[in-house]
């Protein structure tokens, strides 16, 4: 077996943030390896003066390339990444539809779930394990509204993938260009989905689906 290459970005990410997830879920979709770096927002790990000084705004995500160039705002980095991919179109228009779809996430659905289902302000309400699992839907369906149309365009192959840990079972399913693409995306969500709900101590770059079924 050949080795793992070397991840080649870092991505500063808090395991509840909505936004964090988008990313993750876009670079495992687009094969691009990473390192992840938790910082828990509610503990001030984004406030320190070595993080200040990576993003003044204190904000996550936060891309970093080997050249020490850094990318904050999470609708940023998607666009970014996302060029000369087949999850954003070349044609202005198609591309145009797309953003509309971000920013409508940001204006609006956004804005509510950071007021009203905060995952503080949840855990509060309904206790930590709903807080977590409930911000992880509203992110998981922001990101696909934003790029359904795209992908819609270029998938010829829809995945269905389960993934087991601890007893906890999520199944996903994704849509690619092609088999690897679709399994990759529905692995990630899934796993995503685990670690940002009950379970604790998942790693998603080494998770393995324990069943796959595509239809080609």
């Amino acid at each position: 077996m050949s080795p793992m290459p070397s991840p080649s970005l870092r991505l500063y990410d808090y395991g509840e943030s909505g936004n964090g997830y988008k990313v993750r879920l876009l670079l495992t979709q687009l094969g691009l390896p990473f390192e992840r770096v938790e910082l828990d927002i509610l503990q001030g790990q984004t406030r320190t003066p070595e993080f200040l000084e990576k993003n003044p705004n204190h904000r996550i995500p936060l891309l970093e390339w080997p050249d020490g160039r850094r990318l904050a705002e999470s609708d940023a980095i998607l666009f970014h990444l996302a060029q000369g991919s087949k999850l954003l179109s070349d044609d202005p228009w198609e591309r145009a539809e797309t953003l509309q779809w971000s920013f409508s996430g940001v204006d609006g659905v956004r804005k509510g779930v950071h007021e009203a289902l905060a995952p503080h302000t949840l855990r509060n309400r309904y206790g930590p394990h709903m807080g977590r699992v409930i911000v992880g839907i509203l992110a998981f369906c922001i990101f696909v509204g934003a790029l359904v149309m795209a992908l819609a365009r270029e998938a010829n192959v829809e995945c269905e993938v389960c993934i087991e840990f601890a007893g906890q079972r999520v199944c996903r399913t994704n849509l690619g260009a092609d088999r690897n693409a679709a399994v990759q995306g529905a692995t990630m969500a899934a796993c995503s989905m685990l670690s940002s709900g009950v379970t604790r101590g998942i790693q998603c770059s080494n998770t393995q689906p324990r069943s796959v079924q595509c239809n080609e």
